[in-house]
């Protein structure tokens, strides 16, 4: 039997190998295919995920949690984490699996090149990739909380608005030292788009609750305000119209008899009643619209509450009121005299309003460093304690309806005590007393004098 020729053979033996390399190619790229077929498979089912977590979460934690979990199952070996940027400071987002004292650490950083992965990207705007945190100058001031955490990589990369504002970083950690490649840093940078996406979505879903809470407690005040409004207004116009009828047409007798002076006293005070309705509204619009012209200067509390108490005089001897006043004459604040005029004698009036008969009114003022602080306490019954913080909104009164009526009271007082307050560059507070009563705080720069 003749053997093959050498030259035949070694091309056999060549064809051989091709067909082996080719093969053992294909193959390779059949699996390097699938297997990135199963990670955007892998990706597309996270970020369904994460959008019907979106769709039903009442916290931005819960889309943050879901977006780590899904990272830490598509990347093996890694541990996610999302940092949220505030005003340039680092705030914790999620990190289920990162231990709590580190989270603690990294919250309220200042982001900067060199503050660690996700300070640096958020400085730098754009990723960092860290392969060896224990050699690397972005970690050189926190190797040992790293080594603490038990982690020696850390990949992040910045979440970036449109605008180019940072409003969070994505980072994934691991145990060893590790670089990505190029599929792991497409599946970052894919899952730091949808957290963008994500971020906004719900802080839009929740910017539209809010506006339509706002809108809909605008509408039930506006209601309050109309149906108040509709009883206060038709209450002394009755008055005036029906005095003045019988002392116009002369129903008990001559212009000279002594009732028709009760009647005047009455169509009077009816008057003055509608043109404090009319002037509260003036000055919530006023107030609100900016139109404030104030002229700061150093006012002596003391003879300005003096003054208010001296109006308020016949309200207070009417109801049998003891009203204790702060002894300190030296206190001084930087306010209008107008505005804090008024202000005292919406708080006065309402102490006095919704106090009993034969009540207490206290009133104590002392300065507190560059603070001027009074307080003013009564013994009415006070207001729920689930609507305190809904006090000082315009047309929101918590009185007894009965007690509305008989006291006048449209809910405008103390909202614009508070915009008064406030414009004066002070605070005002509203509360409950321990067991019965009402208590205003009231702080104001405090004066030279």
């Amino acid at each position: 039997m003749t053997g093959w020729p050498l030259g035949i053979v070694i091309v056999c033996a060549l064809v051989v190998a091709a067909a082996l390399a080719w093969a053992w190619r294909a193959q390779r790229q059949r699996a390097a295919f699938e297997h990135r077929a199963a990670d955007i498979a892998a990706r597309e089912a996270a970020f369904v995920t994460i959008l019907q977590r979106l769709a039903i979460a009442h916290r931005l934690e819960d889309v943050l949690l879901e977006v780590v979990r899904a990272i830490e199952r598509i990347i093996p070996g890694a541990i996610g984490s999302i940092l949220l940027i505030e005003n340039g400071i680092i705030r914790h987002g999620a990190a289920p699996n990162l231990p709590d004292f580190y989270n603690a650490a990294v919250d309220g950083l200042p982001i900067g090149e060199g503050v660690g992965s996700c300070g640096s990207a958020a400085a730098l705007r754009r990723p960092v990739i860290v392969t060896d945190v224990s050699s690397h100058p972005y970690w050189a001031p926190y190797g040992e909380l790293a080594r603490q955490a038990g982690f020696a990589a850390c990949w992040s990369h910045p979440v970036i608005e449109p605008d180019g504002t940072v409003i969070a970083t994505f980072a994934t950690y691991y145990r060893k030292q590790r670089a990505p490649d190029g599929d792991e840093l497409s599946t970052i940078r894919a899952f730091a788009e949808i957290l963008r996406l994500a971020i906004g979505q719900f802080r839009n879903r929740q910017a539209l609750l809010h506006a339509k809470d706002a809108a809909q407690a605008a509408s039930r005040a506006k209601s309050r305000f109309l149906s108040m409004m509709s009883h206060e207004l038709r209450t002394p116009l009755n008055a005036i119209i029906g005095f003045s009828d019988v002392m116009r047409l002369e129903l008990l007798g001559p212009r000279d008899q002594p009732v028709y002076k009760d009647y005047a006293e009455n169509i009077h005070r009816s008057g003055r009643h509608l043109l404090e309705l009319v002037n509260q509204i003036l000055d919530v619009s006023r107030i609100e619209s900016g139109v404030l012209d104030l002229r700061i200067e150093d006012v002596p509390l003391h003879p300005a509450l003096t003054d208010v108490l001296r109006m308020e005089s016949g309200a207070i001897a009417g109801k049998s009121l003891h009203v204790r006043v702060f002894d300190d004459e030296a206190l001084t604040i930087r306010a209008d005299r107008q505005s804090l005029r008024q202000l005292l004698l919406n708080i006065v009036d309402n102490a006095i309003k919704y106090s009993p008969i034969a009540g207490a009114i206290e009133i104590d003022a002392q300065r507190d460093g560059q603070w001027v602080s009074m307080e003013v306490r009564d013994e009415g019954p006070g207001v729920p304690a689930d609507k305190v913080d809904q006090l000082g909104t315009p047309f929101v009164s918590f009185a007894d309806p009965q007690m509305v009526d008989n006291k006048q009271s449209i809910g405008l007082g103390l909202s614009v005590s508070r915009a008064l307050v406030e414009a004066m560059e002070g605070e005002i507070r509203f509360d409950n007393l321990p067991d019965r009563g009402f208590r205003v705080q009231i702080s104001l720069p405090a004066g030279e004098g």
